[in-house]
């Protein structure tokens, strides 16, 4: 594994621990860290994962809010991904 690598995961895990009573932030966390350098769209993410629509959404909203992932638009269309500095 590449330094820059370790550190992401080490962020990852710290941010894991932040989120522990937020199971929907959680889920989302740990489905984009399985893809840390791929884009997904709102829709793609909530069928991953299983979940209630709504609070998919509204975790996307509150990570994204909070820096820790990115929303991307291509032809008006959100992506999400992580930061590249989570």
């Amino acid at each position: 594994m590449t330094a820059t690598r370790i550190a992401i995961e080490e962020k990852l895990s710290q941010l894991l621990g932040e989120y522990a009573n937020d199971p929907y932030c959680r889920e989302v966390l740990v489905f984009l860290r399985r893809h840390p350098y791929t884009r997904f769209s709102r829709l793609a993410i909530v069928h991953a994962l299983n979940g209630h629509r709504l609070c998919v959404e509204q975790a996307l909203t509150h990570l994204t809010d909070s820096g820790v992932i990115r929303r991307h638009l291509e032809n008006n269309v959100p992506f999400y991904s992580l930061k590249e500095q989570v």
